[in-house]
């Protein structure tokens, strides 16, 4: 897979958007997306859940890994297996392990903190996904090396992309290799795509 211009200004332009975000502004929507959260009927089923850890300007993903370990389900957090040499020539794969608190994490080949390799694997029964931006019917534009469609093409696992009502646009150029989630949480709302 090469890389798409198109999709490569369009994520340049809109990680400027969001990087624009106050700490106070970040801080308080991620608050209100993780309060939106805990009402997505998904989770209130599942045993387990994926979630990413947030870098940057992206919605803060700490209290929502809190509240899935305060509430007894199974936190798991991805972990690069390979793609990782920054070519963009091809999607990366990544596999969800069990973590069980902050000593389980360790940087990973991006600087994103990850489980450490003892961590089992596992399948999360949800996901949350991070997004660059969303359209309201689930196409994510997300950093370009495809780690969360290459995961989610072969399991069908209710996802839901976290964003800013800013990240919200109506169209994103797409590719065949792309895979929308289902759902889709902001500050404002929490809709089915």
């Amino acid at each position: 897979m090469g890389r798409d211009p198109d999709r490569d200004a369009l994520r340049r332009v809109l990680l400027a958007r969001r990087d624009n975000t106050s700490a106070e502004m970040l801080d308080l929507t991620s608050e209100r997306v993780r309060r939106r959260l805990r009402r997505w009927p998904p989770l209130h089923e599942a045993g387990s859940m994926g979630v990413y850890h947030s870098i940057g300007s992206e919605i803060r993903t700490g209290g929502i890994m809190q509240d899935i370990l305060d509430s007894g389900k199974t936190l798991l957090l991805p972990a690069v297996l390979d793609g990782s040499n920054g070519s963009g020539d091809a999607y990366g794969s990544m596999e969800f392990r069990v973590v069980r608190d902050e000593r389980d994490l360790a940087p990973g080949p991006y600087g994103i903190r990850e489980p450490r390799s003892r961590c089992a694997p596992a399948v999360p029964d949800v996901v949350l996904v991070p997004a660059v931006a969303v359209t309201p019917n689930g196409h994510r534009l997300g950093y370009g090396r495809g780690y969360y469609d290459a995961y989610l093409r072969t399991r069908p696992i209710p996802s839901v992309a976290a964003a800013m009502e800013k990240q919200v646009v109506k169209k994103i150029p797409s590719n065949p290799h792309d895979v929308p989630v289902d759902w889709v949480v902001t500050e404002g709302r929490l809709f089915r795509a």
